[in-house]
């Protein structure tokens, strides 16, 4: 079975002002109020996008690409895995969590991203805080069912009870 998810895309943080907008793989970005290609220095496909301000983006994609745009130009950063990361987000640019393949959880300290344990071998899909220390993330077996619900208290992931049987990616 293909776990591969069609592509959706997440927009969160001010970045939107940059208008960073990943379409087939390729970042856009809005110079002047026009869209313009801009280039990435990937040919991965890319799910996935989110920033703390206009030159503090991030974005996440096949075979564990991380992509930073840093208000010139996207660089790719060391993810140490392999594995499909399909959702980001953060508190902060020294804060931030990607998730994507078998319960990979990666966290961006500004420095170094770091594995995380996550308890779970489902595929996550997405995630989103309220905070550093109240952070969400949803996956399962196979997109759209998302049967996981994981949460971060600040210290430590772990399982809630879904209560539903629909898609909450």
């Amino acid at each position: 079975m293909n776990n591969k998810r069609k592509r959706k895309y997440h927009f969160w943080g001010p970045f939107i002002l940059i208008g960073a907008l990943l379409i087939c793989g390729k970042p856009l970005g809005a110079i002047g109020g026009e869209w313009v290609n801009m280039a990435s220095g990937t040919l991965k496909e890319l799910n996935s996008v989110w920033g703390s301000s206009w030159n503090d983006v991030f974005a996440v994609g096949e075979s564990g690409t991380i992509l930073h745009y840093d208000g010139n130009a996207w660089s790719s950063m060391d993810s140490g895995t392999a594995k499909y990361l399909y959702g980001i987000w953060g508190s902060a640019m020294n804060d931030v969590f990607a998730v994507g393949e078998n319960g990979t959880i990666l966290h961006y300290d500004g420095n170094t991203w770091t594995p995380m344990n996550s308890g779970t071998n489902q595929t996550l899909w997405g995630i989103w805080g309220a905070s550093n220390n109240d952070v969400f993330t949803v996956g399962g077996s196979g997109y759209p069912i998302a049967n996981t619900i994981l949460h971060y208290n600040g210290s430590a992931w772990s399982s809630m009870n879904p209560a539903t049987i629909y898609s909450i990616s």
